[in-house]
């Protein structure tokens, strides 16, 4: 079984041979700094090249020595989005306009329309999708991974969905009221981000479609690590209907391809609104944050699938045998029937030594056999 086939199956909710092995998302990558240890760790040249450079982002190397390496089960494919900045000394701009700094390794935005008024809003300069096309050839690469027995995946055509681009532009805050008290003004803005989002999609699709087998969709948080952060009616007010309608234009342009959704934190109040708008792949069943995961994949297992799940806050920065302990607990509570993919619940990060890495992802593919 080479891995698309073992890939396409567990989407199917049956079991494979072995439990697919994820990373490179838009929200499973890996942070730079472990990303460097790890070349160092498998003696690999450090002249790869990575797929962007603007000093903003913590994940920039696609690299697919490593992700050999490994036994990733994926390749992916990308194409320029509204995020990647025009640099300005220490600040950036980035595609919506938004003025960046970076404190602490991270990037911080100031919002542009903390005091829009709905005309400020329809008037706003929205991104283009003519300006962020793929680059050509994009397509046949995405082909030729799949005639290589490769599962393929399209990220995210920008890093942020509905409620984290609001509250980028509004302030998390403002928007927030917005929704409870300013419904006008709260719908314009989330139907000119769904616009933008839509627009950029139908052009990568034109490129990739029919050759991808899983397509990410902007990440949005939902939940925080103590409990949702917004309710889930406001999240089927708002937020639900622009995910039918994105699952909707996947289908219509790449019919064999499946939709997955990304948010972190204590989200189990909102799967089923995920999978009433056809979403059929969730990342990242974030653990450490209250959700009981067996409980999620007995309750919800049937209907959508779901990649993640190891933890990247406790087990990977503790060393390798919490690493191996990780992937045990998470193959028991979400690989049986089916419908699971194995990846870190979010970006590798700094504190991650590359013989956790490597740990967790051999015991997966030994531990995560049928």
């Amino acid at each position: 079984m080479n891995s698309r086939e073992r890939v396409i199956k567990a989407l199917k909710h049956e079991e494979p041979d072995r439990v697919p092995l994820a990373l490179g998302g838009s929200a499973y990558n890996i942070h730079d700094q472990a990303y460097r240890r790890l070349l160092e760790y498998l003696d690999l040249p450090s002249d790869w090249p990575p797929f962007r450079q603007d000093g903003f982002k913590t994940g920039n190397y696609l690299d697919e020595r490593v992700q050999a390496a490994l036994g990733i089960d994926f390749r992916y494919v990308y194409q320029p989005t509204p995020d990647l900045v025009r640099l300005n000394g220490t600040r950036a701009v980035n595609g919506w306009g938004l003025t960046l700094e970076k404190v602490n390794g991270f990037s911080h935005a100031q919002p542009t329309l903390a005091g829009a008024t709905i005309k400020d809003i329809e008037n706003y300069p929205w991104p283009d999708p003519r300006d962020y096309r793929p680059a050509p050839g994009t397509g046949k690469r995405a082909r030729a991974y799949q005639e290589a027995g490769l599962a393929v995946v399209a990220r995210s055509v920008c890093s942020y969905g509905f409620l984290e681009q609001a509250g980028q532009l509004r302030g998390t805050e403002q928007f927030m009221v917005d929704m409870l008290l300013d419904e006008a003004l709260a719908r314009c803005l989330v139907d000119h981000i769904g616009n933008t989002i839509y627009s950029l999609m139908e052009v990568y699709l034109d490129e990739v479609g029919g050759y991808i087998d899983i397509l990410e969709l902007p990440g949005d948080d939902y939940g925080s690590q103590a409990g949702p952060i917004i309710s889930p009616d406001l999240f089927k007010k708002y937020f639900q209907p622009w995910y039918r309608k994105l699952v909707d234009l996947v289908k219509s342009k790449s019919p064999g391809t499946y939709v997955l959704a990304h948010s972190d934190g204590f989200i189990t109040p909102f799967i089923p609104g995920y999978i009433e708008a056809g979403i059929e792949v969730l990342h990242p069943l974030q653990p450490g944050v209250g959700m009981d995961l067996a409980a999620v994949k007995q309750e919800f297992g049937k209907d959508i699938a779901f990649i993640g799940g190891i933890d990247i806050q406790q087990a990977l920065p503790a060393g390798p045998e919490a690493a191996v302990e990780e992937v045990k607990k998470r193959l028991q509570e979400l690989a049986p029937g089916g419908g699971y993919i194995l990846a870190p619940a979010n970006h590798i990060g700094p504190d991650v030594a590359p013989e956790s890495i490597m740990a967790m992802y051999r015991a997966a593919a030994e531990l995560g056999k049928y």
